[in-house]
């Protein structure tokens, strides 16, 4: 089996964790360790578009949910045999965009972030190795909170915090197989919150801060080959969010998320020097309770395509496409219940990649 690929979640990754909305909370697009163990010095670039189709069964043509965009650069310079340090920036970790005025709704609400990543990468032997670093982030929002008491349009300041990452791999390369184990620590937020209403606004100045966050997270991820040029590969994410809600001025809880796993399972193949493909499933359970109105599904499950073109030059260019059935929810609000059926993300994406040895 010398001749397996290390595909590992390469030829896909550049759709699995993309969402449209807060799936597992508000996360987009969620960290993995994998480029540091590319080989040599390495960077990759990927940019992903997510298309939801996001619709109340009281209003089945109106579409609550926007376009996103995400992009994401990461690095890693292999300083020695042992050693090597890597850096990633994601324009969206985490976020909202959606908007209930196309069904009549005053709530609106669009949370924005952007995260800077440091690690280090220390290789204890050929088989066993350990990273970490600092997790930074910046987080922003805007609303309207018409139906929870608050007219008007609510800014809520920019805010930053700084945590963890710190993981630990097993690897066997002959047969392409690693298992990591990464946990990040939670992150926590307190905006300044202002509205454009002064009756309103007058009150906020009175009120404490809006608080938000980001939850402790642990994830698995595995690979292995399994024949000849093939690799199997998965992970499993277990993410806190019930302890990261989003508080209006620290007493109105705008949120209910609920921890969340998500699993995800694939298969690549290399068919040739300059072209690799995968399929991956992914599946998160349903928890059977009301969702968020910022976050309004109960679960999902998908699947993404994937292809890899290699260049002569070593220039990998990873293009795919992902399919992602939400699962049916009912959302509560001031406003009252809204049920949501048989909505779906399309997300398309693109990654290249070089390593420089």
């Amino acid at each position: 089996m010398k001749n397996t690929i290390k595909i590992a979640t390469a030829v896909s990754a550049v759709l699995v964790s993309s969402t449209a909305f807060g799936v597992a909370g508000l996360d987009r697009l969620v960290f993995s360790p994998s480029f540091l163990f590319e080989e040599g010095n390495y960077a990759e670039l990927t940019f992903a578009r997510a298309d939801p189709t996001v619709r109340t069964t009281f209003a089945p043509s109106a579409n609550i949910a926007d376009e996103v965009d995400t992009l994401k650069f990461a690095y890693k310079h292999q300083i020695n045999d042992k050693f090597g340090i890597g850096f990633m920036a994601n324009t969206q970790p985490v976020g909202v965009d959606v908007n209930y005025n196309v069904i009549g709704s005053a709530l609106r609400g669009s949370i924005s972030a952007k995260s800077y990543i440091a690690l280090g990468h220390y290789k204890a032997t050929e088989k066993i190795s350990a990273f970490g670093g600092l997790n930074y982030q910046r987080r922003k929002a805007n609303a309207d909170l018409t139906p929870n008491g608050a007219p008007g349009n609510t800014f809520i300041a920019t805010d930053s915090d700084t945590g963890f990452i710190v993981g630990a791999a097993y690897s066997i390369p002959k047969i392409a197989l690693r298992a990591s184990l990464t946990y990040e620590s939670d992150l926590e937020f307190s905006h300044k919150t202002t509205n454009s209403n002064p009756a309103v606004n007058n009150g906020f100045s009175l009120g404490g801060n809006t608080t938000s966050g980001s939850p402790e997270a642990l994830t698995l991820e595995l690979q292995s080959g399994i024949a000849e040029n093939t690799l199997l590969f998965g992970s499993v994410r277990r993410s806190k969010w019930s302890d990261s809600q989003v508080s209006l001025l620290g007493t109105t809880q705008l949120s209910n998320f609920d921890d969340t796993t998500v699993y995800k399972l694939g298969v690549g193949r290399k068919f040739s020097d300059s072209f690799s493909a995968s399929v991956t499933l992914n599946y998160e359970p349903s928890n059977g309770v009301p969702s968020s109105p910022f976050s309004p599904q109960d679960g999902e499950r998908g699947i993404a395509l994937g292809g890899k073109f290699t260049s002569k030059d070593g220039l990998m260019t990873s293009i795919g496409i992902q399919y992602r059935e939400l699962g049916d929810t009912v959302t509560t609000a001031s406003s009252g219940s809204l049920p949501f059926k048989d909505n779906h993300v399309v997300t398309v994406g693109v990654k290249f990649a070089k390593s420089f040895k």
